[in-house]
């Protein structure tokens, strides 16, 4: 709807109103046109040039409905631009969420491989562990770290996913949260502390016996037999994979076959632990390694897939709109 302006010292001040069409406004702005007063013919034209500008359909609409122009101060924008600028705005949060899981999921994993690399083996082959962490307790430390380091990062991944994953299924979103996020974090937790203990330990038991009596050699292996708690934070880890793609499969937010193949692993990785619990294989031996190597290597694809390529971009925009 166009209204003039008043005239004064012989021009006229045009200015566009905003259209009301089913409860929503579209505003539509021009510069004022100033004329001579005796030349109405060109003020005419500007008005009907400005309405033309208006959105046909919303007026039509607004026809068949009754509905009436009116003059308005307040501006909103069509509900369709509303839309496209939030999906938007989804997209880029779902793809900077998707490049930090992937970054979280390779640091994870590389600080698990060093933890063992530095620590774990070397205390484990050792005659006398007790001894060894005396002797080496910054490395003892460092690999204490590295555990954690690790442990916090798959936990930060729960976090960082769960604003994406909740649209798929909340119910099941919480619950890897809690798994991954709290539960796993914990077993972590206490394998760093267990690696710390070594040292005092060692220092305690140079005042007495010694680290290298019988009870000293014992006590060092009880502290680093770490199968049990391999065992049970395994099985964990397993539980809260089996959510996270189930999640996955569900959103479709990642390709399928990257889904399956870690569904399909899980298994594998069970029966390793399983089977090192009850002493069929040991907990380092190749058996164990090659039934995990397909879960370790899906997870690695997946991450870098994330980083790369991000999540599916139809299947975002389907997401946002729940």
């Amino acid at each position: 709807m166009v209204q003039p302006g008043s005239a004064e010292d012989g021009r006229t001040s045009v200015t566009v109103g905003v259209f009301q069409a089913h409860g929503s406004y579209v505003r539509s702005s021009a510069a004022p046109c100033f004329t001579d007063s005796g030349r109405s013919g060109r003020v005419a034209s500007q008005q009907w040039s400005f309405a033309s500008d208006l959105n046909a359909e919303a007026v039509e609409r607004s026809r068949l409905n009754g509905g009436a122009g009116t003059m308005s101060s307040t501006t909103s924008y069509p509900s369709r631009v509303q839309g496209d600028s939030r999906s938007g705005n989804s997209v880029r949060e779902h793809r900077a969420a998707a490049t930090t899981a992937g970054i979280l999921f390779i640091v994870g994993t590389v600080a698990g491989i060093l933890s063992k690399a530095v620590t774990s083996f070397p205390v484990h082959n050792a005659d006398d562990p007790l001894a060894y962490a005396a002797d080496h307790s910054g490395t003892v430390a460092t690999g204490a770290l590295l555990v954690l380091v690790m442990g916090l990062s798959l936990a930060l991944v729960a976090v960082v996913l769960f604003p994406v994953l909740r649209r798929g299924d909340e119910v099941l979103a919480t619950g890897y949260l809690i798994i991954r996020g709290a539960v796993e974090t914990t077993t972590y937790v206490i394998v760093a502390i267990a690696w710390l203990v070594l040292v005092p330990l060692a220092e305690t038991m140079s005042a007495g016996p010694g680290t290298a009596s019988p009870s000293g050699v014992r006590l060092g292996t009880l502290v680093i037999d770490s199968d049990g708690a391999s065992v049970i934070m395994s099985l964990v880890f397993c539980l809260g994979a089996a959510l996270f793609y189930v999640l996955l499969l569900r959103s479709r937010i990642v390709p399928r076959w990257i889904t399956v193949w870690g569904l399909t692993g899980i298994p594998f990785y069970v029966a390793a632990y399983l089977l090192a619990m009850y002493g069929v294989v040991g907990i380092n031996s190749s058996e164990v390694n090659v039934l995990c190597l397909p879960l370790a290597v899906q997870e690695m694809v997946l991450a870098v897939w994330m980083i790369a390529r991000g999540f599916r971009p139809a299947a975002v925009s389907s997401t946002a709109k729940i």
